[in-house]
């Protein structure tokens, strides 16, 4: 993988991270929406794996926001709470 590939992954890590914790989401609570396990949302999180597009659509849904919120690097705030 590419540095340009990582530094995307990680930016939209990072971008899933800040959304949870601005909801006041756990892990946890976001992987059972998203339908997903504990520990794949962690993977998700701290970059130890890529996200499918489906997987990332069901995150962004289960945090309340847009997938495009979690791709286009703007930027993420409280109030940025956008329908799916």
């Amino acid at each position: 993988m590419d540095n340009e590939t990582k530094n995307f992954l990680t930016n939209v890590a990072n971008r899933i991270e800040q959304v949870r914790e601005l909801r006041g989401l756990s892990r946890q609570e976001v992987a059972k929406a998203a339908g997903l396990t504990y520990a794949g949302m962690h993977a998700i999180e701290t970059r130890a794996q890529g996200t499918q597009i489906d997987t990332l659509f069901r995150v962004a849904k289960a945090l309340g926001v847009t997938p495009g919120l979690l791709l286009d690097g703007g930027t993420v705030t409280r109030e940025a709470e956008v329908p799916v």
